[in-house]
């Protein structure tokens, strides 16, 4: 899921840097995507902090110690997500300021991307260590079910670009059925909006 965020806020950044004024089909498509990508990293951190952290530190007391600054880090990155949120409800519009934009996706690109590269050393321990399989399981399943459902295209086309098939097929695992059943539309519809956003 981090290799999926990691592409998806670099699209949403480059998307940014080919932005024009006024309402057109990227502007359009951009406040869809940015929508999604602030549900997908809202509901992703929201889990750590309210359910993986307390899982962790419930396997070791020294855990909490560890992880209170990655919980910091997820509220330092709120004024950003709302930023991003005002500027989506815009660029449906077409009333965007195009400078903001570009400014406040590249800063959510180059915090998000430092956070996860300040996580992973801490957390991959933590859970190796102090996480039992059938724990990360039904954590796996609980975040599946509460995630969100708008742009879920958007989110199986970023797994699909960033994350192995051995690693999709265990995250796909934890989804509904009827979602691994449509991933292939939802795979073509995907690469038909990300046209719009980025050209190839």
């Amino acid at each position: 899921m981090h290799d999926a965020m990691r592409h998806a806020v670099g699209l949403l950044a480059d998307s940014a840097e080919r932005l024009r004024p006024g309402p057109t089909p990227r502007a359009k498509e951009l406040a869809s995507f940015t929508d999604f990508l602030l549900d997908f990293v809202h509901h992703h951190h929201s889990g750590e902090d309210e359910h993986w952290w307390p899982a962790l530190q419930a396997g070791s007391a020294a855990a909490g110690a560890v992880l209170a600054p990655l919980t910091d880090d997820h509220h330092e990155l709120d004024p950003l997500l709302e930023a991003l949120r005002g500027h989506a409800a815009a660029l449906r519009e077409g009333s965007h300021d195009v400078t903001a934009v570009r400014r406040d996706a590249a800063a959510l690109r180059d915090h998000l991307l430092e956070h996860l590269a300040a996580e992973e050393p801490v957390l991959v321990p933590l859970l190796t260590e102090h996480l039992s399989d059938s724990e990360a399981e039904r954590l796996g399943r609980l975040m599946a079910k509460t995630a969100p459902r708008k742009g879920l295209s958007y989110l199986l086309g970023s797994m699909d670009a960033a994350a192995s098939l051995e690693r999709q097929q265990l995250i796909l695992s934890k989804m509904p059925p009827p979602v691994r059943w449509l991933r292939p539309l939802m795979l073509r519809s995907y690469r038909r909006r990300v046209a719009v956003l980025v050209p190839t």
